[in-house]
């Protein structure tokens, strides 16, 4: 009897029982306890109004880079059929003229906030040094109308706030001017010219040998008369091809130059009598 009323009896769980599997998991996976990953931005709905930007270093970090493109590549926002409003400065009605924005190239406007911001150091204001009169054309904006040499003093000398962020925008703007770049070009001319030096000695091996003649000379000494025969032909080959010539003359190394002992016998005799 017992029996069959266990079968409509719900049995309560007492606070010491272990969940069962399926609300452990439950328990683990609501989106409360999830840890939340960085939100990616959509770069093509970017604010273009200055006074509604939020700082670089708010977005991701793999993004800024991106971000900084994008913004070079729109340009400063120059609202030039704006009907700027007037305010009184010093007693006198003012407003933003728009002449400056062809005088000064990094110069922005705000619609929003009726002020002036520089693009530059928008983008680079977190990686150069801060300098004192920047945060009027980065987070606060610039509105004295009235004093038009305040953007040349922002702009100052070579060494200013404002040009080393200009060198960073441009830098950003030629990829093919990175490090990596640079290295990865002057690697493959090291490996044309070693190709140039390598096979000019060659030829030089193969002319000697198929004449049958001795490839070392009694003084191999750069002030020699003569060298021997394969220094000579090699020699030769340099005068009749400006590029083996210049090859030959940069090699880094002696070694390097293939025309010692060391490549014309010794341990590469096997190699050179394949040739």
């Amino acid at each position: 009897m017992q029996g069959n009323l266990d079968r409509f009896v719900k049995r309560k769980t007492s606070n010491c029982e272990e969940p069962s599997s399926s609300n452990a998991f439950n328990k683990f996976s609501t989106p409360n306890s999830t840890p939340s990953m960085p939100t990616k931005i959509d770069i093509t709905d970017l604010p273009s109004d200055p006074a509604d930007r939020k700082k670089i270093l708010d977005y991701d970090p793999n993004q800024r880079d991106e971000i900084r493109r994008l913004y070079m590549q729109r340009g400063p926002c120059q609202p030039r059929g704006n009907l700027f409003p007037q305010k009184k400065v010093c007693s006198k009605d003012r407003r933003f003229v728009l002449t400056c924005f062809d005088e000064f190239r990094w110069l922005e406007y705000s619609v929003k906030a009726d002020k002036a911001y520089c693009l530059w150091c928008y983008l680079f204001r977190d990686q150069v040094e801060k300098q004192r009169g920047s945060d009027a054309f980065v987070t606060d904006g610039f509105s004295n109308w009235n004093k038009k040499d305040r953007l040349i003093l922002h702009e100052g000398n070579v060494n200013s706030f404002h040009n080393k962020a200009h060198q960073k925008c441009e830098d950003l703007m030629k990829p093919k001017q990175s490090i990596a770049t640079v290295f990865h070009r002057q690697s493959d001319i090291e490996k044309q010219e070693y190709r140039i030096r390598l096979q000019s000695s060659i030829d030089a091996v193969r002319y000697v040998m198929h004449n049958a003649l001795p490839f070392p000379g009694h003084d191999e000494s750069e002030d020699s008369i003569n060298r021997g025969i394969f220094l000579e032909t090699l020699k030769l080959i340099s005068s009749q091809n400006e590029n083996a010539r210049n090859a030959i003359s940069k090699a880094p190394k002696k070694r390097s130059k293939y025309t010692r002992g060391g490549f014309v016998g010794g341990s590469n005799e096997k190699f050179i009598a394949r040739l």
